[in-house]
């Protein structure tokens, strides 16, 4: 087991994407002295265009306590 799964997709990185290749892509958000949070899509790459298979908002909810 490792922090990242294979294929890791990063600069630097020789890392070939092909047509039907389904990639969980993750961005994380740090801010000091509140916390983080990973915002991740589901990625299939086509020929001519990309389906996100994310389908949820990226509006920040509050929640109360």
């Amino acid at each position: 087991m490792a922090c990242y799964e294979i294929p890791v997709i990063s600069p630097g990185v020789g890392t070939a994407v092909e047509s039907g290749d389904v990639y969980c892509l993750e961005t994380p958000f740090y801010e000091f002295g509140w916390g983080g949070m990973m915002i991740e899509d589901a990625v299939c790459v086509g020929e001519r265009a990309n389906d996100v298979f994310t389908t949820l908002g990226r509006e920040l909810h509050e929640v109360a306590a």
